[in-house]
């Protein structure tokens, strides 16, 4: 795996201070960084219910779906609901709802909205309407998924009228898009989620329309998660072929089936898996392994066969997503399969489980490789702000075209008489707050925030009246939730003469390092220019080898790039502030 470092440089009064500080592990997804997440629809609040979560927290995954149907009003209002989820899940799982004909404007169980207000996106970079029809990267940094989740045949019009998904409406087109998004941005697995179904071992009608089913399974969706139908199911690899141009919800045809190894063991992107997880804990109904369209699937759980209370964990990799089902109350129903990237390393083994009838021939499995390395952390763009007079507020622009996920940092300079500057709030301090050793009327620091959806293009920073310079700088590909793995360290530059800046040495932990200086420079006029350079190497034995800038537009010896924002309102004095590489793995 590649690691980026990034080089920060401010520039304060009189030049003389410089400070540094690494940053930490980002970038795209290695090939051995996982996480997990969790599913199950149908839940209520009962001790079945509980059981559900409480196996949910001790298997410990970063993301939890309720597929829809949440209270069943087994407690009111929401938001007592929402306390009974959080009360047992706790901080460390993001509980992100979806929508059921129970949560829906018809529901008589409460409404998504508020479900959605005391249960709100913890993930970020939703793009879309929490809780009804929205999609989301994960992780929002590296993607390894894209959740896509859908609330088809659920009345969420305002004119009472259910949300349709047949082919050319407005809902499949954002699916699909959204499905194609994914795809072109690189990103290894599309898992699709909805409450309501299509294809189920229940006698009962598709809901959902069979074009959207087959939608997501001509489009090679990896896993369509569903509830509403109170059992758990999961069906065979499902795929066109020469031989099927359409799946039907009513009847059965082998030549759909693309996968049907007894051990459960899929390539991934030879079709698709539905598993259907109703199992939440509410109530658990029978499945009929009889039905015509029955021998699509694999294996189910019902009244009938071990009914077990429970939900479905997912662990993902770059190269593998392996499933299992997992008890929360009841009996001992187990399950578990897999998906593995062509050409990975990675052989999986899952135990079997009855399957409801019998197999088609199963198709060639992966032939092994090494996985490729990671791609590249990158400036999106930056933006630069500097005042002509004093003022005690400061509105800099965030860089034009930032995404949700993104780090975006900002440095800047203070020209005040012991002046301060206050932390904007959801902002916090990547380099502290100091002083040049020339002069105390030069206060320079670096802010950070992980961008969320719905942030300003601009940041307003309060502080002491004084002239306020700045740059802000959007990282892609950085790690959003540990930046920095190595502590800011900061140079006041004492002994170094004007107009010459001296840049702390450091050592990055890996080669190859993506660098950027913030510099300001004050020099009789007002008025300001910045300039974005960017280096793709550097190499560990550059490090540790202490630089002087002798003049803004010159560049390091080892081709650092640097963001400059030259601030000029006396002549022949300038400060900068150099900021130790931060990593970005």
């Amino acid at each position: 795996m590649r690691r980026f470092v990034i080089l920060l440089t401010v520039a304060a009064l009189a030049c003389l201070a410089a400070a540094a500080a690494a940053i930490g592990p980002g970038g795209r997804a290695r090939a051995d960084s996982t996480f997990s997440f969790a599913a199950a629809g149908d839940l209520g609040a009962n001790g079945n219910t509980s059981g559900v979560l409480n196996a949910v927290a001790a298997s410990g995954p970063q993301i939890f779906f309720p597929l829809g149907d949440l209270s069943y009003t087994q407690v009111t209002p929401e938001s007592k609901w929402c306390s009974f989820v959080n009360n047992i899940l706790g901080a460390n799982t993001a509980t992100e709802v979806l929508a059921g004909n129970h949560d829906d404007n018809d529901g008589p169980d409460g409404f998504i909205g508020n479900f959605a207000a005391c249960l709100p996106d913890q993930i970020g970079g939703v793009h879309g309407t929490y809780g009804e029809e929205y999609y989301a990267d994960y992780p929002p940094a590296a993607p390894l998924v894209r959740f896509i989740m859908i609330s088809p045949g659920l009345d969420l019009n305002a004119d009472g009228s259910n949300w349709s998904y047949k082919q050319l409406t407005s809902h499949y087109n954002w699916t699909a898009n959204a499905i194609d998004g994914a795809r072109a941005a690189g990103i290894p697995w599309v898992v699709v989620g909805m409450h309501e179904y299509c294809l189920s071992l229940v006698n009962h009608s598709c809901f959902i329309s069979d074009d959207l089913m087959n939608l997501l399974i001509s489009k090679k969706v990896d896993l369509d998660l569903q509830a509403h139908d109170h059992a758990y199911s999961r069906s065979k690899q499902l795929a066109y072929s020469p031989g099927c141009s359409w799946v039907s919800s009513t009847s059965f045809n082998p030549a759909c089936v693309a996968d049907a190894n007894p051990a459960s063991g899929y390539t991934a992107g030879n079709g698709t898996v539905i598993a259907t997880v109703g199992s939440g804990g509410i109530s658990i109904n029978s499945q009929d392994p009889t039905l015509a369209w029955a021998p699509y699937f694999q294996t189910y759980m019902g009244s009938n066969n071990n009914a077990t209370y429970g939900f479905l964990k997912v662990t993902v990799s770059a190269t593998q997503m392996s499933a299992q089902f997992v008890r929360g109350s009841g009996g001992s129903y187990t399950d578990s399969f897999s998906l593995t990237q062509p050409g990975s390393t990675t052989s999986p083994s899952p135990t079997p489980t009855p399957s409801p009838s019998p197999s088609p021939s199963a198709s060639p499995s992966p032939s092994p490789t090494s996985t490729s390395p990671g791609a590249q952390a990158s400036v999106r763009s930056s933006a630069t702000y500097a005042s002509t007079a004093s003022e005690s507020s400061s509105t800099i622009p965030m860089p034009a075209g930032w995404q949700p996920g993104d780090v975006v940092y900002a440095g800047y300079e203070l020209t005040s008489s012991g002046g301060s500057v206050t932390v904007p709030a959801g902002w916090v301090q990547a380099v502290p707050q100091f002083r040049s050793a020339s002069s105390t009327s030069s206060l320079s620091g670096v802010l950070r925030r992980v961008m969320q959806p719905g942030d300003p293009n601009s940041l307003t920073i309060s502080h002491t009246s004084g002239r306020f310079a700045a740059v802000s700088a959007a990282i892609q590909g950085a790690d959003n939730t540990t930046p920095e793995d190595v502590t800011p360290t900061a140079d006041a530059n004492s002994g170094v003469a004007f107009p010459n800046v001296e840049i702390p040495s450091i050592t990055p932990v890996q080669q190859d390092a993506l660098l950027l200086d913030f510099a300001a420079v004050r020099d009789g006029t007002n008025g300001s220019v910045a300039t974005l350079h960017r280096a793709q190497r550097h190499d560990q034995r550059d490090a540790g080898v202490q630089r002087r800038l002798r003049d803004l537009q010159r560049r390091h010896r080892d081709e650092r790039a640097r963001t400059v924002l030259q601030r000029r309102d006396r002549p022949g004095r300038r400060h900068r502030c150099h900021v130790r590489p931060h990593h970005l793995r």
